[in-house]
């Protein structure tokens, strides 16, 4: 018996019948009937994709895979239209089977590719096939212009606008939301980054349901012409009608461009005042934020010489708290894993006014003489005063002439009488000639009054290596020492006794920790060092894993190891991994969730990452791939790795979807931990699904880096057979 296999790509139109899977089921079977020395192997059928690429249609892949594979000797389609659409795409596969033994029948148009003049005929009649697949691409962006041209919409529904039919119409919810992010940039000349702090703070989610806003996203949202009423599509096209690739147009074809065409959600004059500013924003864009922060600009890395960057982060309280890092650091360039909180910064600071001991006088001048500097800035305040009461009046007037709305109004009414009522509480406060000594208190004390004094006094701050950190004062030769916040006294950097830094006589570390350097191995030290790059050696105590298991299992439930999961961030290696061994524990999966969500920003390892596998996920198979989906929009390294991770360990066996893998070659970064789980993963589906998997590759679906990655671990596996990898080899990307 002849093994014989039939494909055929299957119209997605109902009234298709000719085409449908059933029909040319019926037909093949039929056919293969009338030949006894035939039996059917399988029919490879792909479901409305065009058949002018090859690259998407998973079935003629899996089809030429198995063909490579001599699971049959002969394929039936029904035409060279079914087949292939591309001449080139025709001519290759038919010699490619060819040379494999494997015959081609195109049935209504006769050929057989074994035939001596088959590649003939096919060429011409895939020719054909080409043609009109050229010819039915014009008409059909031909029909696309022309419905653009009588103000049909294609495209999505977006932030303050859903589509439906090809029509626009206002969301009310989100409208409101658009005309307070033009209102901020325009009127209260915010800056985009400004206002995507403000909407992440306030848990605005974006249209896609996104808690993270980004400054570029903000820049499209206040250029797209949509939102004052105007449409104008054509803004990509397709040049190639083989390949279906877009490309942006610059020119190449005409836009289509309709003023008017829909209510608009602002109003036409602030559209233009948010343009002239994004015009005269983008010549004058500074190179750096110092202004942002009290210490932006002042924070240095010990290692690497580079500036410290500003990263905020929502607590589970609803507070943020504000962190720098090494900018080397976050493009890989520097190996300092230090952050340094804001808080601790600070405090640092306090502590070396007082350790000064110049008395209160000294430090009443410096910030007298700052005081009265910001109430020398009066005249600029009533000024600022008088022009916001004319903008007030300017709004009534662009009210009763119509050309703004009574919530724009209300909105912008709103706006400038609280920074009206700022002003005059400002202008009102008394401007002391003598400061108390309590004022000085007030702003030792409190950090949110002390950015001026932060700004006046800190010359530099360095961050070094072994948990130091170096404060320099304006005006001051001398420079003050800190470790993990504590002053200290000359040459105690190189005071230890076990790894336990000493001072006095005590420790500075926990209980927990203690017991950590009471199991610490200087071998195993070293050895895991090499192992983790992106951790600084100086906070690796050196705990094998089976004692960190050990002392987890003593701990477990205990109070002492409540408190310890509550004291986040940790200092040590071997604290995070205790902290994630015992998460592991949890039995309920909100709890578990919570707790991951707290703990998570915090891991800055592959290794801690990778350990957490907690118990209670097993039990929640239905909720736990949205959960993990959520992990991996994440814009941290480790947490994205974690949600990639849960889908490799839980879903690809029984509760597999392909959705998943499309999950995963979806996540966008350059970052290499992730890249790594990403084919780690996309490698473990080929083992466990190769079905769906495998078009990924052939496809090339994936970054070239992943590709390869992929496929190296794939072919490292045990569980592949020989000729498996070959094939896998044959598709690596050079």
């Amino acid at each position: 018996m002849i093994s014989v296999a039939s494909y055929c790509r299957v119209s997605t139109d109902k009234e298709d019948q000719a085409n449908s899977f059933a029909a040319q089921q019926r037909y093949f079977s039929q056919y293969i009937r009338q030949h006894p020395q035939w039996e059917l192997y399988r029919i490879y059928a792909d479901e409305g994709i065009t058949g002018t690429s090859t690259k998407r249609r998973v079935a003629f892949q899996r089809m030429i895979q198995d063909a490579q594979d001599g699971k049959f000797r002969i394929i039936l389609t029904k035409e060279v239209s079914r087949f292939s659409r591309n001449l080139l795409d025709t001519i290759a596969y038919t010699r490619k089977l060819k040379a494999l033994g494997v015959s081609v029948l195109f049935l209504t148009d006769g050929i057989n590719t074994m035939d001596p003049d088959a590649e003939l005929r096919l060429s011409i009649m895939a020719s054909i096939a080409q043609e009109e697949s050229r010819r039915t691409s014009a008409r059909v962006k031909w029909g696309q212009t022309r419905q653009m041209e009588r103000g049909v919409v294609f495209g999505r529904s977006m932030l303050g606008y859903d589509v439906k039919d090809g029509v626009l119409s206002i969301n009310p919810e989100g409208a409101r939301l658009v005309q307070r992010i033009f209102h901020l940039y325009g009127v209260e000349k915010l800056s985009t980054t400004q206002i995507a702090r403000m909407l992440e703070q306030e848990g605005v989610r974006t249209c896609s349901g996104n808690s993270h806003w980004s400054s570029s996203h903000l820049v499209k949202l206040l250029k797209n012409e949509k939102y004052v009423g105007d449409l104008v599509q054509k803004k990509t096209y397709t040049p190639d009608y083989l390949s279906h690739a877009k490309r942006q147009n610059h020119g190449e074809e005409p836009l289509v461009t309709l003023k008017d065409h829909h209510p608009p959600i602002i109003s036409r004059e602030l559209w233009n005042t948010v343009q002239q500013e994004l015009q005269q924003r983008s010549k004058h864009t500074p190179r750096s934020c110092s202004v942002h922060y009290a210490l932006s600009g002042k924070i240095k890395c010990g290692v690497c010489g580079a500036t410290f960057v500003a990263r905020r982060r929502k607590r589970p309280d609803g507070k943020v708290s504000l962190r720098w890092i090494c900018a080397s650091s976050v493009r890989g360039g520097c190996k300092i894993a230090r952050m340094l909180r804001d808080d601790d910064a600070r405090q640092m600071f306090r502590q070396a006014l007082f350790a000064l001991e110049l008395g209160h006088s000294s430090l009443l001048a410096s910030i007298a003489h700052l005081l009265h500097g910001e109430n020398s800035n009066r005249e600029q305040m009533e000024r600022e005063q008088l022009r916001i009461l004319n903008r007030k009046a300017v709004l009534l007037d662009a009210y009763a002439s119509g050309h703004i709305t009574k919530e724009e109004l209300a909105l912008m009414k709103e706006t400038y009488d609280r920074k009206l009522t700022s002003l005059e509480q400002r202008l009102q406060a008394p401007s002391p000639d003598i400061i108390p000594e309590e004022a000085v208190e007030h702003i030792l004390q409190h950090p949110e009054a002390s950015d001026a004094l932060c700004k006046l006094l800190v010359e530099s701050i360095t961050v070094c290596p072994q948990r130091i950190v170096e404060l320099k004062l304006c005006h001051l030769p001398m420079r003050f020492r800190f470790r993990d916040g504590a002053p200290l006294a000359s040459g105690q950097e190189k005071d230890y006794t076990n790894g336990i830094l000493r001072k006095g006589g005590g420790t500075v570390d926990t209980p927990i920790v203690q017991r950590l350097f009471a199991l610490q191995d200087l071998t195993y030290q070293k050895f895991q060092c090499k192992l983790m790059p992106t951790v600084s050696p100086d906070v690796v105590i050196g705990v094998r894993m089976p004692d960190l298991r050990r002392l987890a299992k003593q701990l477990r439930g205990t109070p002492e190891a409540e408190h310890f999961l509550n004291q986040l961030p940790h200092t040590y290696y071997e604290e995070n991994n205790l902290h994630g061994l015992l998460l592991c524990e949890y039995k309920g999966y909100e709890e578990t969730v919570e707790a991951l969500n707290r703990f998570l920003p915090y891991v800055d390892n592959w290794a801690t990452c990778d350990l957490l596998s907690p118990k209670a996920f097993g039990k929640h198979p239905e909720a736990l791939p949205r959960q993990a989906w959520t992990w991996m929009q994440s814009n941290h390294t480790y947490t994205v790795r974690f949600g990639l991770g849960v889908l490799l360990r839980f879903y690809l066996d029984s509760y597999f979807s392909p959705e998943y893998l499309d999950w995963a070659a979806e996540v966008n970064t350059e970052d290499y931990y992730v890249q790594m789980m990403v084919a780690w993963y996309f490698a473990e589906a080929l083992v466990k699904q190769p079905d769906a998997a495998l078009p990924y590759l052939t496809q090339h679906r994936l970054s070239p880096w992943i590709h390869n990655k992929t496929i190296q671990k794939a072919t490292e596996s045990f569980r592949i057979d020989p000729e498996q990898k070959t094939f896998l080899r044959s598709l690596r990307v050079k």
